[in-house]
């Protein structure tokens, strides 16, 4: 039953993604919950204040608000800047 619920993903299969993921435009509804799904580890809600739980290749970086709120302003500046 074990092996049976085990995923065969091929290298294949992660290099397209990861193709896929830098293709997206941040204005497609479907790409943004796709990074939403393989960035975010866990978000902690507090009644002022976010943590979100980005997962990295060696150790889980944490996002508060404001630094958040910083980013998303450099976004909505530069708009394709996340396909550098």
């Amino acid at each position: 039953k074990e092996q049976k619920k085990q995923l065969n993903i091929t290298v294949d299969d992660i290099k397209y993604f990861l193709t896929d993921l830098r293709s997206g435009h941040i204005n497609n509804l479907r790409y943004r919950k796709t990074l939403i799904n393989a960035l975010v580890n866990r978000i902690y809600l507090y009644d002022h204040n976010m943590i979100i739980a980005i997962n990295t290749q060696k150790q889980g970086v944490e996002i508060d608000l404001p630094m958040l709120t910083n980013m998303e302003n450099v976004l909505i500046k530069e708009p394709m800047l996340h396909h550098l």
